[in-house]
Parts: C-alpha cells; sequence; structure tokens
C-alpha cells in the first residue's frame, strides 16, 4: 500500500485505545495507574506484562517485549505496520487511500480475506441442495441451526475445483490459495484443485474471531475421516485451540476449561450450555496452548477420547500443564465413548457429574501405572515408579511435591513382599534434578556512561518537556551507547519538527521493533531519580565526567607515541591540550 499521510496515522492512532485493543485478546486487570496481564509472548507464572493507557504503551518486564498498539497488533497477529494500521484503520472506521498493494504487503491480510470467502462459500453450498445430505448429518448428531450457524459450519462439494473457481472470480491466485491451504498443486505441476471436497467443514478461529484455518469431515468411511488446514502464515494449529473465540468469556465466568478432543466433542457441550469448553484438535497440548489458557484460568479438566490414543494423548500433556502449575482434572470415559457421544447418550448432568467427581492428574496418572504394571513385584515398582516421577519433579509446591511422594510410596507398598520407601524415590528425584541443565546466567547491568545514558533517556521519555532544555545540553553524538543514540534522535528529530514525542510516537517514529521494546520498557520503568530535571543534571555530569576522561586517556596516549617518535613541537601542542582538558 502506498504511504499513508501521517496526518491520517495520527487519527487512526487518536482513535485506537491501546487497553481497549489489548483487551480483546488478554484479559486486563488494573495495577495502579497502568493495567497487567500474563503475558502472551513467553510462558510465565506471574503476570509481568504491562499496558499504559496514559502512555500509550504496553512492556513485559520479563521477556522485555514492549512497543505501541501497532507493535502489538504486528507480533500478536504477524502483521506488517501497513496491514496493523488497515485493521485499526478499519476498526476506526477510517478510509485508508485506495492503491494497489506493494511488495508483498497486505498479503496476511489477504489471507483472512480468502479464509473468510472460503467459509461464506461452504456455508452456502451446506444450505443447498447439493449439502441436503452433510446437513441432514449435522441434524442426525444433535446439532440445532443456531450452533451450525453460530460456528459457521459449512460444506465443501465433491468438485475438484468448485471453490478455486469462485476465488478465481473473486481476484485471489491459485498461488494464494495454496498457501493458505485451499488448495493444492497437481503432481504435474499442470494446475491445482481444491484441496477440501465432499467433507463437513469447521472453520478454526482465533481468539479474535478471525478465520486462521479449516478442519474437514468426511461423510464416507473415506481415509483420512478428518483433514485439517496445514501450517500457514496465519494458522499454526500449536497455538489456536478450536471454540476458544465463544469459549473465553464463559471460561473467566466459571474459571475453569474444559479440553476435548475433536470439533463435535466441543460443540455438543457448548449447545448443552457448557460453554467454557474448547478442543486440542487431535494434538498433545503445546506450550503455544497453555499461553492461550493462562490468560483465562489455571484450571483444566482434560476429557479425551476412552481409548487408547485419547490415554496416550491425556499422558503427553500431563507434565507440561504440571510444569506450569495449572490444577489438572481428567476425565475417564468409557471406552469408544467420547464427550459427544456421552453427553447425547447419557445427557449434560450425567457429564458435568463426572467433570465434578473427575481425579487429579496424579491419581489418574497412578491409577493408570497400577493397572498397566504389576505393583506386587519389583520390576512393576520401579516402572510406575520411574514413569510418575517426571510428572511428580515437575510439581513447583514443594509441600506437595513431598505429599505425592509420600502417597507414591503408600500405593506401591499396599501389597507385595518388597517395600519402596519415601527416601528411596526422593534419592531418584534427586537423580532427575542433576541431569537438568541449569537456567541461563543474567545478563550483565548496564555501568558508567551507559547506566546514565539510560537514566537520561528515560527522563526524556518520561518527562516531554525536557526535550527542548536536553537538545540545548547535548546532542546525539554525545551518546555512545548505539541504541541510545538513535532514541535521542528520533525524540530530538520529532520535536524539532514539532511534533509530540511521547513514548508512542518515538516507537512509530523508530520503526525498529527491538528499539521499540527498550523505549516501553524505559518510559514505565521507575526512576531512580526524584524528578526529571534531577536526572537531567545528574546524567549529563556524569557523562562529560566519563567523556573527559576518556579524551584525557586518548591525549596520554598520543604523547606517549609523539615522545617515542621524538616530535617535540607535537608533544608541546599535545601537553597544551591536555592542561585545557584538565582544566575544563
Amino acid at each position: 500500500m502506498a504511504r499513508v499521510p501521517e496526518a491520517v496515522i495520527e487519527e487512526i492512532k487518536s482513535r485506537s485505545d491501546i487497553v481497549e485493543i489489548i483487551s480483546e485478546y488478554l484479559p486486563l486487570k488494573p495495577a495502579g495507574k497502568n493495567y497487567k496481564a500474563l503475558c502472551p509472548f513467553h510462558q510465565e507464572k506471574t503476570p509481568s506484562f504491562m499496558v499504559s493507557s496514559e502512555k500509550q504503551i504496553f512492556n513485559c518486564f520479563s521477556c522485555g517485549v514492549g512497543g505501541n498498539v501497532f507493535s502489538f497488533l504486528m507480533k500478536n497477529e504477524h502483521l506488517t505496520f501497513m496491514e496493523a494500521l488497515k485493521m485499526l484503520a478499519d476498526r476506526a472506521g477510517i478510509k485508508l487511500p485506495s492503491h494497489p498493494d506493494r511488495g508483498g504487503e497486505g498479503k496476511t491480510l489477504k489471507l483472512f480475506e480468502l479464509n473468510e470467502l472460503a467459509a461464506v462459500f461452504f456455508q452456502r453450498c451446506l444450505e443447498k441442495q447439493e449439502g441436503e445430505k452433510a446437513l441432514k448429518y449435522l441434524r442426525n448428531r444433535g446439532l440445532s441451526r443456531e450452533t451450525i450457524h453460530k460456528f459457521r459450519l459449512g460444506y465443501a462439494l465433491p468438485s475438484w475445483d468448485r471453490f478455486l473457481k469462485e476465488a478465481s472470480r473473486k481476484g485471489f491466485s491459485p498461488n494464494l490459495l495454496e498457501e493458505v491451504g485451499l488448495a493444492l498443486q497437481r503432481r504435474d505441476k499442470s494446475g491445482f484443485y481444491d484441496r477440501f471436497r465432499n467433507r463437513i467443514m469447521f472453520p478454526i478461529f482465533n481468539v479474535r474471531g478471525k478465520i486462521v484455518g479449516f478442519g474437514g469431515r468426511v461423510l464416507d468411511n473415506s481415509s483420512p475421516k478428518y483433514m485439517n488446514s496445514p501450517e500457514t502464515p496465519i494458522y499454526h494449529k500449536s497455538d489456536n485451540l478450536y471454540g476458544l473465540n465463544l469459549a473465553k468469556e464463559y471460561i473467566l465466568r466459571e474459571n475453569k476449561v474444559i479440553i476435548v478432543e475433536g470439533y463435535l466433542d466441543a460443540l455438543t457441550p457448548y449447545q448443552e450450555g457448557i460453554g467454557n469448553t474448547v478442543a486440542s484438535l487431535g494434538t498433545a497440548l503445546s506450550p503455544g496452548h497453555l499461553r492461550c489458557l493462562r490468560r483465562y484460568t489455571k484450571e483444566v479438566i482434560i476429557v479425551y477420547d476412552g481409548d487408547k490414543a485419547g490415554v496416550a494423548a491425556t499422558l503427553r500433556g500431563l507434565d507440561l500443564l504440571v510444569e506450569e502449575e495449572f490444577h489438572v482434572k481428567v476425565v475417564s470415559l468409557p471406552p469408544a465413548q467420547d464427550p459427544d457421544g456421552f453427553i447425547r447418550k447419557y445427557g449434560k448432568e450425567a457429564f458435568l457429574e463426572k467433570v465434578e467427581k473427575a481425579p487429579g492428574l496424579f491419581d489418574y496418572k497412578l491409577n493408570l501405572l497400577l493397572s498397566r504394571y504389576d505393583p506386587d513385584s519389583a520390576e512393576g515398582k520401579a516402572r510406575i515408579a520411574k514413569e510418575i516421577l517426571p510428572t511428580i519433579d515437575k510439581v513447583q509446591d514443594a509441600i506437595e511435591k513431598r505429599a505425592y511422594v509420600k502417597e507414591l510410596a503408600t500405593r506401591l507398598n499396599l501389597r507385595g513382599k518388597i517395600t519402596l520407601g519415601e527416601e528411596d524415590i526422593l534419592a531418584e528425584l534427586r537423580k532427575l534434578r542433576k541431569g537438568k541443565p541449569s537456567s541461563a546466567p543474567p545478563l550483565p547491568l548496564e555501568r558508567g556512561t551507559a547506566l546514565a545514558e539510560r537514566y537520561l533517556i528515560q527522563a526524556l521519555l518520561q518527562e516531554e518537556e525536557l526535550v527542548s532544555e536536553a537538545k540545548k545540553l547535548l546532542g546525539t553524538k554525545d551518546f555512545r551507547d548505539q541504541r541510545y543514540q538513535r532514541i535521542a534522535e528520533a525524540i530530538f528529530e520529532l520535536e524539532s519538527a514539532g511534533k509530540p514525542t511521547h513514548p508512542g510516537e518515538v516507537i512509530s517514529y523508530l520503526q525498529d521493533e527491538e528499539l521499540g521494546a527498550a523505549v516501553a520498557r524505559l518510559a514505565m520503568e521507575t526512576s531512580p531519580y526524584s524528578n526529571g530535571t534531577q536526572a537531567l543534571t545528574e546524567c549529563l555530569k556524569r557523562i562529560r565526567k566519563e567523556e573527559k576522561k576518556r579524551s584525557l586517556r586518548e591525549c596520554e596516549e598520543k604523547i606517549k607515541e609523539a615522545q617515542s617518535r621524538g616530535e617535540e613541537e607535537l608533544i608541546r601542542n599535545l601537553q597544551f591540550e591536555y592542561q585545557a582538558l584538565l582544566s575544563k
């Protein structure tokens, strides 16, 4: 997109409150003048992600990510600056100048547009006579028309290229369809064809309700039964939970989430009023899934199929949940039953009763292992202990961990002649800990001139009225740290142009992710000085002092070199210069 006039960008910024925007992604809680939440960009247990309404910036004091409203959208939605600008413009009802896209700008938004076009097309196909069989299947599975419409279910026709032709008429290229996962290229490279054919279509939404991908279910016994979109620039299966866009409000209200495996396993509970249900779509829980969930709750109930695959998937996700301090319960369903079938057969109340009475994760895994191995034999006891110890080891609370060790010893010694004491179990735990890599050492603290430059920049960002005064006292060349020099240049250039120098403006001017994060952090950190004037005076004094020391050292080196060459006149000039520096 061609360059947008600065006045338009300013208007978009003025209508885009960062707290309002970010609260659509995260449950922000008041923290003094600011708002806080768990950081969406890394795993953490204590909120360190701060948003300032006054400064219109955000910063994570743990991972260091920060910036303004554009920075957040660019990082969270994987957008370019122009794409983030267009998103905010659309939200604010501001029309941007209409020019052709250049250099791939707008690609992400085009992918979203293409998915939206596909969803509308599939929905229309479901309502046509050609989709009668698919609609009948969904109704037979107990889904109401309201649920079908709410989740925007559809039908992909059996034809090889019906959607391909529809997208082409709308101006989308086959290559773009392939990139977003809606088309495949023929083996002989002679053309493309629709990826999804003769399947019930389930749009996959991100947390903001944008369609990022699709899942398709066959209507016959062909294989594969389910087909999902591949990884694309906007769809990452390890970062998306099906139904979270609608379930998040219920999860916050109930303070717990029910995780199931498939599409219908999420749709049926939701329809029955169990709105805090999401689906992992057959993949093991990942750090990305947990980042999504911890924004809303730390209480998790896992309900997977009552078959071997479901049990295996449950066990794979358990340790990760423990390590991130989630409180987990696991529902065991009868063999060959899934949440969808169980609710349709036994009803909502029977399902909720199972959820309420579900054992904690430790009891669930231990009972599984006790049924799998012989606890009467030494070998069985060792296998059980070996498989459950990694889970116990990841428990953060020391008292809780010791309680699990005690319970394990008690349960293993109920039968059999060979006993396994708590100390034996603790000894094995210590072996596990020895094999773990130590955490990385902390980064060194800034000292001397760099620290003075840091606090000086911080004062300018926190008190805009100091900028004009600071410009009279020093130039950007006075900053030896390149990061602070570039930030100072941005501040001074904005001031010279008569523009605001508040942090959000500086971040936009810099157009640099790393520097933007540094600006956000400095603007939100507490200064060690009582006010900006004191910071400016003291830091400038420190910078001048260090500059003088450096100049004296350089002059001394030059004198030594001149003496080694016997250049008397140069020596006298340098000594005069040295004395002048001393008297400054």
